[in-house]
């Protein structure tokens, strides 16, 4: 009867184990997702401010042309 405790425990430590690991996955998983959408929104962000002053310097220069 002793021997069946310990091989329970044992599993139970494992399953602890397996569960807390796959947590921890999901969490990095979760973290890194988040980076790559945050990066990608920054891109595009750079991006509008880029063509908002190509417009900008555009009146600029047409203003002076005219």
């Amino acid at each position: 009867m002793n021997k069946e405790n310990h091989r329970i425990k044992n599993r139970g430590i494992t399953f602890i184990a397996l569960i807390t690991t796959i947590i921890v996955l999901l969490i990095l998983a979760g973290v890194s997702l988040s980076f790559v959408m945050n990066r990608r929104i920054l891109d595009k962000s750079q991006l509008a401010v880029n063509k908002y002053q190509n417009v900008v310097n555009e009146e600029k220069n047409d203003v002076f042309i005219k």
